[in-house]
């Protein structure tokens, strides 16, 4: 046999055509396979950390007066609601923010947990309309850093801030230790 014979018979052999189109689809498959399911692992963790700051925020507008113990149930409750996510790079901050009757904000008091970085409080920018004069509301802030299981995939992770401002619903304003 020649050998154009030999090429032209390989050609024309469709044995081993699905694996090679298989061996040249799959690692694709998989990628899309692990970036779709770890997309939605990040995507679960912000809804946590939102639903941190959320929780934390009302926990604390409930009542009149804080203590320490109180508010370290407060944060207790954030860490459990981020279950099953790592607790260890949550970071929370509950301030009470007040304005008298001239319209001058001050921070009344503030209180965090975690190692996070937050911005000094004086640089948290009230929405308008939230807060009028002779009135206090309650901010609560979570920083929630997401690292990745597949740590090459994400290897500096994911950084989720959320903000809640909630009113005091039994007083006017909540006092704290």
């Amino acid at each position: 046999m020649s050998p154009f014979g030999l090429i032209r018979r390989l050609f024309r052999d469709s044995r081993g055509v699905s694996a090679v189109e298989f061996a040249l689809i799959a690692p694709i498959m998989i990628l899309m396979y692990l970036g779709a399911a770890e997309m939605s692992q990040a995507y679960m963790a912000q809804k946590r950390a939102t639903h941190v700051a959320s929780v934390i925020a009302d926990l604390t507008t409930q009542t009149t007066a804080l203590n320490q113990d109180m508010v370290d149930d407060i944060f207790a409750a954030g860490e459990h609601i981020l279950q099953p996510f790592p607790v260890a790079p949550l970071s929370q901050r509950l301030t009470s923010i007040g304005r008298d009757g001239e319209g001058d904000t001050s921070v009344l008091w503030t209180r965090t947990s975690g190692s996070g970085e937050f911005g000094p409080t004086s640089s948290i920018t009230i929405p308008p309309d939230v807060l009028e004069n002779n009135e206090t509301i309650i901010v609560a802030e979570v920083i929630y850093v997401y690292n990745s299981p597949i740590g090459n995939l994400l290897p500096t992770g994911l950084q989720f801030e959320s903000i809640f401002f909630l009113r005091p619903r039994l007083a006017n304003s909540i006092t704290c230790c």
